[in-house]
């Protein structure tokens, strides 16, 4: 049975309260620079809220679109949180897995394009029309599949639906001479079970609308069927899943062209094999990937100790290591003792995909990547030659100790997509943490990108909370939300929600906003509930609305619920 105070929005000075009770210190007081409070908590849905919030139009009427993870379209009024309407996906077929709609969809041109699946059977996109609120019959629903081949043209590398899993974002790229453009859906696994890849479907809205095939491409990015037996966890074989909720990034060359980036996850990395898990990758729009490696540098690729002078000759790819001189990964549990980084890497689970990149604009003009890995680490990488690796900065320390073990090590220490504002001119770059165990902290890091000249450097900025303060043991045990930057008078303040699901952090949620300029706590209010992984609210008029889950969201699927809250953003005199 739910206690009131975990059933409705609670005043910040409550929750203080409550949260003082049986910690070891206080938690941080807010300071009054902005005023965060409740607008409304919109009428539950059954299913969680998975996908972010997204603002629309339909029949003239603005509306807050959530897409629940049974499928079911809702859009709500944005000033009351009143329903507008709603609307669902097509039922899967008899004898298809359950029904999970857990993408957040791209809004083009008054269409709705959205993925989802049949658990472990079938993988489809659809659209939803806006001006009728009903799926658009003139694009067929797509079911993904195919094959691509294999590194070495010996076979076809096939796609299984029961391998894969979507659970990222479709994203949308203009094109020229295409009125619609294109659509992107990245997929990943779930769990670790050979044979999973990687994968990408390019797909043609224009093609779909006149009828034709719309899948253009597929990439593989573990394009190899040497994946070990049957359900084989081997997190050394295959892989390479794109599943982090930010999905692809894309951007622009120096000539105007259009570029992709993304990050994979755990699995085997060999570029002689055609394998790129565990790497940062940029293609083109085609999908037609070139590592730009030098192939006599690369020519005996070594899977557990690959050679430095390889990985930094490669144009399109980076892979993450350590820097010259630096020691080994050194968890306090022992447990990478004598191991090279890609060892420690596959026993950790420390996937780099499950972290987006961030494509950071420097003063000069220049442009590196900021990559954060569940390791902890956050990789600062050149842009024009990605095998170039400028630091590696460890932010976090490694879960557990021989005392107190880690109780979920594949829970990483990062598992988001950083934001960037600016200070003094220099990129400030904001991600949380998570820690599964009581001994060390986690929370909000903003880590300062310095320009001197040729020379690049990372250094944290601040942390909130404090981490020699003992409450950064008790927060952030969780995978949390996504940040999200708002702007008022010139200052920069970011948003993060701290989900809560487990029993060392029961529910409710925690919103927490910070002064970008010099970590200023300035809000941090209970939600409804745990919150939900992964997600980015979306901030608009001074409004700022949030996607709730239920604490249970995956483990009793027929008794979750979701919320859409909305708090109000105001500057104080």
């Amino acid at each position: 049975m739910r206690t009131p105070f975990f059933g409705r929005a609670v005043p910040t000075f409550v929750l203080l309260a409550a949260f003082a009770v049986g910690c070891p210190s206080p938690p941080p007081t807010p300071s009054d620079a902005l005023s965060v409070e409740p607008l409304f908590t919109a009428d539950e849905s059954a299913g969680c809220y998975y996908a972010s919030p997204l603002r629309i139009t339909s029949q003239g009427q603005e509306s807050i679109l959530m897409l629940d993870r049974l499928g079911v379209f809702r859009a709500f009024d944005p000033k009351t949180g009143a329903l507008n309407w709603q609307a669902s996906l097509p039922a899967v077929p008899e004898g298809a897995g359950e029904l999970r709609a857990l993408t957040t969809p791209a809004i083009v041109d008054g269409l709705v394009v959205v993925g989802w699946q049949a658990f472990r059977t079938h993988h489809y996109m659809g659209v939803l029309d806006l001006e009728t609120r009903a799926m658009a019959l003139e694009y067929p629903i797509i079911e993904l599949g195919g094959s691509v081949p294999s590194f070495d043209g010996s076979e076809e590398v096939r796609f299984r639906a029961d391998k894969q899993y979507m659970r990222g974002i479709v994203r949308h790229l203009p094109r020229d001479g295409e009125p619609l453009g294109y659509v992107y859906l990245s997929l990943g696994n779930a769990p670790n079970s050979s044979p999973h890849h990687g994968w990408i479907f390019e797909i043609s809205l224009d093609a779909w609308k006149r009828g034709e095939e719309p899948v253009l491409n597929r990439l593989a990015t573990t394009a190899d069927n040497d994946c070990g037996p049957e359900g084989s966890p081997d997190p050394g074989l295959c892989g390479g899943g794109i599943w982090n909720a930010a999905g692809i990034q894309f951007t622009k060359d120096e000539d105007g062209e259009d570029v992709l980036y993304f990050a994979t996850g755990n699995g085997r990395t060999n570029f002689n094999r055609g394998s790129f898990a565990n790497t940062l990758m940029r293609v083109r729009p085609g999908l037609d990937f070139d590592p730009g490696c030098d192939e006599a540098l690369c020519e005996d690729y070594d899977e557990i100790n690959p050679s430095e002078a390889c990985l930094a000759s490669c144009e399109n790819v980076f892979t993450p290591r350590l820097m010259p001189g630096e020691p080994m990964l050194q968890p306090e549990d022992g447990g990478c003792d004598g191991l090279t980084f890609t060892e420690c890497y596959r026993k950790l689970d420390a996937d780099l995909g499950a972290n987006a990149p961030l494509l950071v604009d420097l003063p000069s003009g220049r442009k590196v990547f900021v990559q954060a890995g569940k390791d902890g680490a956050l990789y600062l990488v050149d842009s024009e030659r990605m095998g170039v690796m400028h630091q590696r900065l460890q932010v976090m320390d490694f879960c557990g100790t021989p005392d107190d073990g880690c109780y979920a090590f594949w829970l990483g220490m990062f598992v988001t997509h950083p934001a960037v504002t600016y200070v003094d001119g220099d990129p400030i770059v904001i991600l949380a943490s998570n820690m599964a165990d009581t001994t060390h902290p986690s929370g909000i890091t903003a880590v300062r990108v310095k320009e001197d000249g040729d020379d690049l450097q990372m250094s944290i900025l601040w942390q909130v909370p404090d981490f020699d303060d003992d409450f950064a043991k008790d927060v952030f045990r969780s995978h949390p939300g996504r940040p999200v930057i708002y702007e008022h008078d010139g200052e920069a303040y970011v948003f993060v929600v701290e989900t809560r699901r487990g029993r060392s952090t029961p529910p409710p949620g925690t919103l927490w906003g910070v002064r970008v300029s010099d970590g200023e706590l300035i809000t941090r209010i209970a939600l409804e509930d745990a919150g939900q992984r992964w997600s980015l609210p979306l901030i608009h008029d001074d409004v700022m609305y949030v996607g709730v889950c239920d604490a249970r969201a995956g483990d009793v699927p027929e008794d979750e619920r979701g919320l859409l809250q909305a708090f109000s953003i105001a500057g104080n005199p």
